[in-house]
């Protein structure tokens, strides 16, 4: 359309100049008197023409340059939005589809319509900010967004700033919608099953409450493991029981009934963390060697007391003393940040070694049996059902104990058989696993609630995924040397710093997917997912964006399917203006030269 423009132009001073052509008309006269009149009017003419000719020149030749500006620079189309300063927040929430189209595809065709580059816009994404630190910290003209996550009261500052007038497109409408996603994962390890591990997730559904189920699938290495289907007016926690031995990239795909963008949970699991035990024993204990005994779940090392190796013991994630008379001088404070469990001999080590806690030898008596809190942690899933008729084990009390601790098991006559110091992960048990004096050795409840203590003293501390902003610890001795995370396509050193677990590692803003964290020798594999502020289906509405701007006239409030007049803005570009301007130009000087001649 901009070509016939361009022709018509050319073509209108061509018409002009082939019909203004007259002949020349013949004057006679008698006298040279007649012919000095003449000149002198011909002479002011002559000037008069001069200046219109001037001034005409002057405005075509404004008017050329204007129409070329416009016109080469814009495309072809000029709107007061070209110049603008853009923010556009390309969030996941964009690609939800509202009637067929995508918030994302609606912008960009915004952008199209304002004569907007896309290379001149500057995104989220590249600016590593979202709309709502983009519209308190940064200025901008125009903002393009669904506006999730804003309220009114994150929109004052902008309605206070009269002097810069701003444009908010709103693009969706993100609250009519609702959203699967996973709001946390654990990994739990069972002291009754050793060959099974449990992945338990707590779901959450954003936005509108439509009825629906949701079918959540567990997939590892391409290959699904598992799948639950739960009603959305049910939904509390999915569980997942898996092999122990598997490891590697998982990722929990979400589908269901009118739900969006963040449909799949992607994390990260390691070799199960195999727990260190070392037995300090005078004696060996048949016990303790068959309840530690299983080299698939545990590593066992027997000590002599006599000539302890410290670095076993270092090592060690257990420490277990048994039926010791005596301790070796400063060995207790190297068990600081170790689980330890005591067990008496009949004339067993002193408790005076531990702060916190007195004891006085105990006359021997009559064995007591056990009285067993069913609802204390310890003994989560020990129990199939809760009695008082099980079948209680028994033991003969060794010391009479005071001070500060908390009891987790006691005799009947409320006398502590096991008990923890406060704020330690220091375990007493006040009978000797000597057959003699008590069956608990024995007994059913024993091996379970050694796997309690046991694998509760393992700090599983990997996360199992993350989110961009996290905090990583990362185990280095060189902690000056800078982390780096990578991934098939490029490379970055994110921001760290030292702490007394090694490293602390900053998540950088990163796409989801599974990226390689690595430290000189040292690495691992970390699952980074869409931020959980994303996946909540919140935020102001156009009406909303309307009602708090009603009186303010420097912001105007757009949604998707503006019109160019409901923004003030002409249907016609600049540029054509310029270009009938030219015209008009041209008809003058050639009417110029025609009539003062």
């Amino acid at each position: 359309m901009k070509y016939i423009w361009l022709l018509l132009f050319l073509a209108i001073p061509i018409l002009v100049h082939l019909f203004s052509f007259r002949k020349a008309k013949k004057i006679l006269f008698s006298n040279l008197r007649f012919v000095k009149e003449i000149s002198s009017s011909s002479k002011s003419k002559t000037k008069l023409k001069h200046y219109l000719l001037l001034i005409n020149r002057f405005f075509l030749f404004l008017s050329i340059c204007l129409y070329f500006f416009y016109f080469l620079d814009t495309g072809g189309r000029f709107t007061a939005f070209s110049q603008a300063r853009v923010f556009f927040d390309d969030s996941n929430s964009l690609f939800v589809e509202k009637n067929g189209k995508k918030g994302f595809d609606s912008g960009k065709e915004l952008l199209d319509q304002l004569s907007i580059d896309l290379d001149n816009v500057e995104f989220g994404s590249d600016e590593k900010i979202d709309i709502l630190s983009a519209l308190k910290y940064k200025d901008y003209d125009v903002y393009l967004s669904d506006f999730q996550g804003v309220s009114a009261t994150d929109l004052t500052a902008l309605k206070k700033d009269s002097l810069s007038s701003k444009t908010l497109f709103h693009l969706g409408n993100i609250t009519a919608h609702q959203n699967l996603f996973i709001d946390s994962l654990s990994i739990e390890f069972s002291s009754e099953d050793l060959s099974t591990q449990r992945i338990s997730l707590i779901p959450r559904l954003s936005g509108t409450s439509e009825p629906g189920v949701g079918i959540f699938r567990l997939i590892n290495e391409q290959r699904q493991l598992s799948s639950v289907a739960v009603d959305f007016s049910k939904m509390s926690k999915v569980i997942f029981d898996i092999s122990s031995g598997l490891s590697g990239e998982f990722s929990v795909e979400l589908q269901g009934d009118d739900v969006y963008y963040d449909n799949k949970f992607i994390f990260y699991l390691e070799n199960r963390i195999k727990p260190t035990v070392a037995i300090v024993s005078e004696s060996s204990s048949l016990y303790l060697r068959e309840v530690f005994g299983n080299l698939d779940a545990f590593t066992v090392s027997n000590i002599n007391p006599e000539s302890i190796d410290y670095r076993l013991v270092e090592l060690s994630d257990i420490v277990i003393l048994n039926e010791l008379s005596d301790l070796p001088s400063g060995f207790v404070s190297q068990l600081d940040s170790k689980t330890i469990l005591v067990f008496p001999g009949k004339d067993g080590v002193e408790f005076t070694k531990w702060k916190g806690v007195s004891a006085l030898p105990r006359e021997s008596g009559n064995p007591l049996s056990f009285a067993i809190d069913f609802n204390h942690p310890l003994f989560s899933g020990v129990f199939a059902s809760k009695s008082k008729d099980v079948d209680a084990p028994f033991g003969t009390p060794v010391f009479d104990i005071k001070g500060e601790y908390e009891v987790l098991i006691s005799f009947r006559d409320k006398t502590p058989y096991l008990l923890r110091l406060l704020n330690s992960n220091t375990y007493f048990f006040n009978s000797s696993l000597d057959p003699k004096l008590s069956n608990f050795a024995s007994h059913a409840l024993f091996l379970p609630l050694m796997y309690q203590l046991a694998f509760s003293s393992v700090e599983y501390s990997y996360n199992a995924s993350s989110y961009p902003g996290d905090i990583r610890s990362m185990q280095v001795e060189n902690q000056e040397y800078p982390p780096r995370i990578s991934s098939d396509n490029f490379e970055l050193i994110p921001e760290f710093n030292p702490s007394e677990k090694g490293l602390a590692i900053k998540i950088p803003q990163l796409e989801p997917g599974f990226y390689d964290l690595k430290h000189i020798e040292d690495s691992s594999v970390i699952a980074v997912n869409i931020l959980k502020e994303e996946s909540l289906m919140e935020g102001i509405t156009q009406e909303e964006l309307k009602t708090f701007f009603e009186e303010t006239s420097h912001i105007n409030i757009a949604d998707g399917d503006f019109s160019k007049e409901g923004l003030g803005l002409s249907e016609s570009s600049l540029w054509k203006y310029a270009l009938i301007l030219i015209l008009i130009f041209v008809v003058s000087e050639t009417l110029l030269h025609r009539f003062l001649r």
